[in-house]
């Protein structure tokens, strides 16, 4: 999913933030019905992207940076 961040979100004041989030959804049909549906989503990327949550690695001291390198 594609959009630009103009409304509140999760009670997140509107940033105009273009944003990009992956997942996935599974629905299950019976007799041509939908009887259950299942969602995931990049909930943490889509909160990075309009500055809600930190970067990946932010906050990390130096140890745990060489570690991440390996």
């Amino acid at each position: 999913m594609t959009g630009t961040h103009q409304g509140t979100l999760m009670g997140i004041a509107p940033t105009g933030s273009r944003c990009t989030v992956e997942g996935i959804s599974v629905s299950r049909f019976r007799a041509g019905r939908l009887v259950e549906e299942w969602a995931q989503w990049d909930a943490l990327g889509l909160l990075r992207q309009i500055g809600a949550a930190p970067s990946q690695g932010a906050g990390r001291t130096e140890a745990e940076d060489r570690r991440a390198e390996v």
